[in-house]
């Protein structure tokens, strides 16, 4: 079972500014409606490759409804990036391995030059890919 955060939020007021559709506040509200709608969209996990490597960008669920919104996020995104890396068997067993050792050289270089906020990043990082890792099928790897 996947883990998920959702968040549910109930916009206060949104009533009593419906009734005054000319004040301040429904303006107001108008806009933040029209900015969250826009937001609307399914969980996606995108991938750009560069000459430096690899960046993923994490969209979460956004649902709207009356004056209630929804976000919904995979909690283990990490094992979202593993499975949609776009390999199977051996290529994906190396191509973990690579993004591994990325993490390891990177723990190593900012625990060397003391930056460590980015080291603890890395570490929380490489944790997290090892966690995933060992959510799934040894079968996917072979």
């Amino acid at each position: 079972m996947d883990e998920h955060v959702i968040f549910y939020l109930d916009l206060l007021g949104f009533t009593s500014a419906l009734r005054e559709p000319a004040g301040k506040s429904a303006v107001i509200l108008t806009e933040l409606l029209t900015d969250l709608a826009s937001l609307r969209g399914d969980f996606d996990l995108i991938e750009d490759k560069s000459d430096n490597g690899q960046r993923f960008n994490i969209r979460a669920a956004v649902s709207t409804f009356s004056d209630h919104i929804v976000i919904n996020t995979h909690f283990d995104y990490v094992r979202q990036m593993i499975l949609r890396c776009g390999e199977q068997g051996e290529k994906l067993a190396a191509w973990l391995e690579g993004v591994r050792r990325t993490a390891i050289e990177n723990i190593d270089r900012f625990e060397r030059e003391e930056r460590w906020n980015e080291f603890s990043k890395w570490i929380w990082f490489r944790n997290m890919l090892d966690r995933s890792r060992g959510s799934l099928p040894d079968a996917l790897f072979q």
